[in-house]
């Protein structure tokens, strides 16, 4: 399968996303753009070009990229605790 790829592809990502994942997870490899950074509603590419990001999580409100505050928040109560199961 080929796929025509948007110039700012970055094809030696793409090839080692491939040998890491293999052909069992087509679907990690649909992504046109690799994101290196975000702020706020922004976000770059590997190129260093900017998007508007308007894909929230899939179960989350998006609150933008490196909000301050959230940032402040997240530091201290990663400090102390970074991840649980949901079943507890």
């Amino acid at each position: 399968m080929t796929e025509k790829q948007p110039k700012h592809i970055n094809a030696s990502l793409i090839e080692a996303r491939k040998k890491v994942l293999g052909v069992k997870f087509p679907t990690f490899y649909k992504d046109p753009v690799h994101l290196v950074r975000g702020e706020g509603v922004w976000v770059w590419d590997v190129n260093d070009e900017k998007y508007i990001d308007m894909m929230s999580g899939y179960s989350a409100v998006s609150h933008g990229h490196a909000h301050p505050e959230l940032l402040r928040v997240f530091h201290e109560h990663s400090s102390r605790l970074s991840l649980t199961s949901r079943a507890f």
